[in-house]
């Protein structure tokens, strides 16, 4: 993940072997929706200009080309202007000529909806349909590129390329199936290498630098690196990350199948894959993302010990919703999550036992961050002072680790769009762009 930083021991290593393409990745939708309907960047813009800056470093001295996808976090066209203006940046410090292509994601409302008229758009199971009223309220969406459209920028021969959302395999399996490797083996080579070591044994995670080898029947990944050591098993795990189904690979045009995929220990911990195949669909689907803002929250954080608060909580926490819901006539969300008995789980717990100790976590979500701080600071207090059966005292029923208790959070988002859409050509709604920067 650009800006989170990678060992300095193993990079050196890895470029030691002279790649063709440095792909990273900037982006992913993990933390939730609020990156994209917000267009919030999660790495800081130094650490993330310090990584690229090594990484330039490197490429410029081989002449290798640098691929970054999902670029500022959500691949939104602010995202992709947020890198260029960091990669222009060091440029201008270090005295370089960047040709740097961009490949902008970012879709217009008026495109969606006159696709979604057209019928070429689709849920992809538990979503409902997507609707123009939708659509008007999504502030942000994008669709994930697959590999056509960096192979287009690549195409230009650039030093740097900056994508939108992407597919993360795509930034690694663009290259070689540009250069005519089979499109199996290449977007499976590409599925492996996107989280780093994670395809390892080792417990170095998702920041240890890894090489993909293609050839005409397999594939090799592994790293230099000797604690970095892959196994059949570990790469076979990362084959199938993310997919609910272990054999296919779903992508823009089609998928691959890896129901005759073979994973063979090579030599120095790497390991060989073969028998990957791609199938191509009978249209070419995109996945598109959108974010709607749907309030402002504040959120409260308690821990509470006392034996008859803890076997009363049910109690105070539905007189106290209650209550508060008499209180506020505003349209607002109230909800308590209990750690220490259902707070992962929730309804679905097996074993619901309260600890002898449990933390509470308060969240309000409304329509001013105003309101919401008022709601969750009378909610706060009248869980402190609620009068529960075997209470000692008349206040101080919960702890608190923070000061001040009310945290604003901002605003809220959630994902309203999340479908598959159909394309007339892969290059359709994708904007390449070249430019040089010094």
């Amino acid at each position: 993940m650009l800006g989170f930083g990678f060992p300095d021991d193993s990079f050196e290593m890895n470029i030691a072997l002279n790649p063709h393409v440095m792909g990273i990745d900037a982006g992913s939708t993990d933390n939730g929706p609020h990156n994209l309907g917000g267009g919030i960047v999660e790495a800081a813009r130094s650490t993330t200009a310090d990584d690229l800056r090594r990484i330039l470093t490197a490429s410029r001295s081989r002449r290798i080309p640098v691929v970054i996808g999902s670029a500022g976090t959500s691949g939104s066209d602010s995202g992709v202007e947020w890198m260029l203006d960091i990669a222009h940046e060091i440029a201008r410090e270090c005295g370089w000529s960047l040709r740097i292509a961009t490949v902008r994601s970012e879709l217009h409302k008026d495109y969606v909806k006159r696709k979604l008229r057209a019928g070429k758009i689709r849920s992809l199971g538990p979503e409902e349909p997507l609707s123009v009223q939708t659509i008007e309220e999504t502030t942000h969406i994008v669709g994930l590129m697959g590999v056509e459209q960096i192979v287009d920028a690549l195409d230009l021969e650039p030093d740097l390329v900056i994508a939108g959302r992407s597919c993360d395999a795509a930034i690694f399996a663009s290259l070689a199936i540009r250069e005519g490797y089979p499109k199996g083996l290449a977007w499976h080579m590409g599925q492996i290498l996107e989280c780093g070591a994670m395809c390892s044994e080792a417990d170095h995670g998702a920041a240890e630098p890894m090489t993909g080898i293609i050839r005409e029947d397999h594939f090799t990944v592994g790293s230099p690196k000797r604690s970095t050591v892959c196994s059949p098993s570990s790469v076979a795990a990362q084959s199938f990350y993310e997919e609910s189904d272990p054999a296919r690979l779903n992508l823009p045009g089609g998928h691959v199948w890896m129901g005759n995929s073979r994973f063979e220990q090579a030599q120095d911990g790497w390991v060989n894959i073969s028998g990957s195949e791609w199938r191509e669909s009978d249209r070419y689907e995109v996945l598109i993302e959108g974010a709607t803002q749907r309030g402002y929250r504040s959120i409260t954080i308690a821990g509470a010990r006392d034996p008859y608060f803890i076997s009363s909580i049910d109690l105070i926490l539905d007189a106290v919703h209650e209550t508060t819901a008499r209180r506020f006539s505003d349209d607002f969300d109230l909800d308590f999550v209990v750690y220490g008995r259902d707070g992962v789980m929730g309804h679905l717990e097996p074993t619901p036992i309260p600890a002898h100790e449990v933390g509470l976590l308060i969240r309000v979500v409304a329509g001013s961050q105003t309101l919401a701080d008022t709601i969750i600071a009378f909610v706060r207090s009248s869980i402190d002072h609620f009068k529960y059966p075997g209470i000692k005292a008349t206040a101080a029923n919960l702890a608190y680790p923070l000061a001040p208790g009310t945290l604003s959070c901002g605003p809220v988002y959630e994902f309203s769009v999340h479908h598959l859409m159909t394309l007339d050509s892969p290059d359709e709604c994708f904007e390449v762009d070249v430019g040089s920067y010094s």
